[in-house]
């Protein structure tokens, strides 16, 4: 388990073994530091499944964002979460699983969301790229998440706790991850708003504002 807080981790570690018969090794870590995050990869022991889930946004106009926060942003949600993955299949024991959480702002963008769209966009391109050779060795799973609960996300950048419950959301990418999916994308109706944008982008536009 990675992640900035640490005593977040701890609790997290807490309650893993409290109720499961599961170990828990916490890494405190910043993926904003590539340097951490290169340490991090050398002293990781082999992985059967990676699950890239950390990342925030960035939220303004496109005319109050500055270059640099474009780049801490795109560190975290792709440059991180590349390089882990690029290090792990170079090993003699490369991971089974790697599944890259996405976002459905990744195929549509989001209004004062430049920065957070376009770094899930870089990383689904990135994810199906990857899919593309790796798919034979490795289960790429994408997940194309629209808003859910208790994950803190949503609440720190628009204030509200509206979506699906997180715990939902955990058992479906667990039955997509235990029948070798492709592509999971969370609620299934998403799709409309995947495919709406696509075909009908000024229908999209009215129902999207």
């Amino acid at each position: 388990l990675v992640a900035r807080n640490v005593d977040e981790l701890a609790t997290l570690k807490h309650e893993i073994e409290s109720t499961t018969s599961c170990k828990a090794i916490t890494y405190p870590l910043d993926l904003a530091d590539m340097s951490s995050v290169k340490n991090f990869v050398n002293e990781l022991p082999d992985v059967d499944i990676l699950i890239n889930n950390a990342g925030y946004a960035v939220v303004g106009d496109v005319s109050s964002v500055s270059p640099d926060k474009y780049e801490a942003n795109m560190t975290v949600n792709l440059f991180a979460p590349a390089f882990i993955i690029s290090e792990l299949v170079k090993r003699k024991n490369p991971p089974k699983k790697i599944i890259n959480i996405l976002s459905t702002t990744a195929g549509a963008g989001r209004r004062s969301y430049s920065s957070y769209s376009a770094t899930k966009a870089a990383l689904w391109a990135f994810t199906r790229s990857f899919r593309r050779v790796y798919a034979d060795k490795i289960q790429v799973l994408e997940v194309i998440a629209s808003s859910f609960t208790d994950s803190g996300f949503n609440i720190a950048n628009t204030g509200s706790n509206k979506g699906f419950d997180s715990q939902f959301v955990a058992n479906e990418i667990e039955k997509a991850e235990s029948t070798g999916r492709e592509r999971l994308v969370i609620p299934f109706k998403s799709n409309l708003f995947i495919w709406l944008e696509l075909l009908f982008p000024r229908v999209f536009q009215r129902v999207f504002p």
